[in-house]
């Protein structure tokens, strides 16, 4: 008796009930500190979610892709096969987050793939080699109401006034340079663990060096960053750059893919031109 089973991939759909206008990256049209509520309504519509004080909209898309199963089983003289599907998503959305006066603060774009089937899709993954996620992006954003807008009792242990949290990295890598210049220095400065992106600041409290050993909490609150660069590769990994007003610089890793990475530069983009323009949260 021979068994086998053929995996066929069906190509994505984009879901009924979804929209269609949710791009991959921020729209350019889209200005930090000039684009209004009402330009964002005008060019995206309606959004699927929103703050209830209108600090944030959400637009979601999701695309539905299956993978069907034909289980073969034969022997001598007999065959037979058994046929099944296991439908998975890529969903993607956009989140916009306005300041104080209503302009936009900041431009998030993120895109998840994630499964609902059982082992037969753990097994072939997403079908371009990266993983599925148990969890899809919400398009209402309820996610957000669990992460934001709250200021974390334990942050203000570390800085007086931390605003409010824009998001939790579960893990994060950051590197802080002793000398007035961006060389990237040596990973013995590298220290692990939460990062928090605020209205005022980066926070990782309670991090590791690279030996385990306690290392202490880093501040970088964002009235002492003069700019941030685009994304630098070291140590063959993407780091974002962000050089201080004393010319020196700090390197940060948020996570492991480019989006993520993207997402949280322009976090910290839009935190610190609401500083500058006096806008910000408090």
């Amino acid at each position: 008796m021979l068994t086998g089973c053929i995996p066929i991939y069906m190509p994505p759909t984009l879901d009924s009930a979804s929209r269609g206008n949710v791009p991959q990256e921020p729209p350019a049209s889209i200005n930090v500190g000039k684009s209004s509520r009402t330009d964002v309504l005008l060019l995206l519509g309606e959004p699927d979610g929103r703050a209830q004080d209108d600090s944030w909209f959400t637009y979601g898309m999701t695309h539905t892709w299956g993978v069907g199963g034909v289980l073969i089983a034969g022997g001598w003289g007999t065959a037979g096969a058994v046929g099944g599907t296991v439908g998975s998503q890529t969903a993607r959305r956009l989140v916009v987050r306005f300041d104080g006066e209503g302009l936009v603060a900041a431009v998030d774009a993120s895109t998840r793939k994630c499964g609902h089937g059982e082992g037969f899709a753990a097994e072939i993954g997403s079908g371009d080699g990266s993983a599925l996620s148990k969890d899809c992006l919400d398009a209402t954003g309820q996610d957000l109401n669990r992460v934001s807008g709250a200021v974390d009792p334990e942050l203000a242990a570390f800085l007086p006034d931390p605003g409010v949290l824009i998001e939790r990295y579960e893990m994060a890598l950051l590197v802080q340079h002793p000398y007035p210049d961006c060389e990237f220095p040596h990973t013995r400065y590298y220290r692990s663990g939460a990062l928090y992106v605020t209205s005022r600041a980066l926070i990782q409290p309670s991090a590791t060096d690279i030996y385990g050993a306690a290392a202490g909490t880093t501040v970088v609150p964002f009235s002492d960053v003069a700019e941030v660069l685009p994304l630098q590769q070291h140590d063959l990994m993407q780091w974002i750059v962000l050089q201080r007003n004393d010319h020196g610089c700090v390197f940060v890793r948020s996570g492991n893919r480019k989006e993520v990475m993207e997402r949280t530069r322009q976090q910290i983009i839009g935190q610190i031109h609401a500083l500058s323009a006096g806008s910000t949260t408090p």
